[in-house]
């Protein structure tokens, strides 16, 4: 018992439906989005600022004194670290050029404020025998300045440490921020 009547392979009052559930699951996401940006701009302002604000993250360069005949750029890069927990690390690179030698390596560091103003990075450069190598460095960061404070160590021609023959701390000094270019040129005239 048929009645004749076939059915339509699309129901055509289905339309409006099936649209306001993908409108509704996009608006979702688009807030979930949002959601999320908010948050790393609440949690983590020192990486991702508001708008027309500055990021620690970047480029910077500046000048260390670690005598009065012996000055060296230092130029770095700080990137967020993504995949940490709250209190999150920096990454990023370090190269000081003069000297003898123009020596390049990884950082990591770890913010001391919520917005990044106080914090600490640790270079892990070569070892420097027989020469000064930057062992930490803690800054404070006011929108394009950094006033750095490093702690140095002195390793002799055998590569080790002797308490005696170790420099004063050098004075604090400025750094900059710059562009990629000039990180990436760095140490060609020290």
């Amino acid at each position: 018992m048929t009645t004749g009547t076939t059915a339509a392979p699309y129901d055509i009052r289905r339309r409006p439906r099936l649209l306001r559930k993908g409108l509704k699951a996009a608006g979702t996401l688009a807030a979930l989005a949002a959601a999320v940006l908010v948050a790393r701009t609440v949690l983590i302002p020192w990486a991702y600022p508001l708008p027309g604000r500055p990021s620690l993250t970047g480029y910077w360069q500046g000048r260390i004194v670690y005598s009065p005949t012996d000055s060296r750029q230092v130029l770095l890069r700080i990137r967020y670290e993504e995949n940490c927990s709250m209190a999150c690390a920096m990454t990023g690179r370090a190269k000081v050029c003069g000297a003898r030698r123009d020596t390049a390596g990884d950082l990591t560091g770890d913010v001391h404020t919520w917005s990044g103003r106080r914090f600490s990075v640790y270079p892990h450069l070569p070892p420097a025998r027989g020469d000064i190598r930057i062992e930490t460095m803690d800054g404070d960061w006011r929108g394009d300045e950094i006033r750095m404070r490093a702690k140095v160590e002195y390793y002799d021609a055998a590569g080790t440490w002797n308490s005696s023959q170790q420099p004063p701390a050098p004075k604090v000094f400025e750094m900059h921020r710059i562009d990629g270019g000039r990180f990436d040129a760095a140490c060609a005239h020290g």
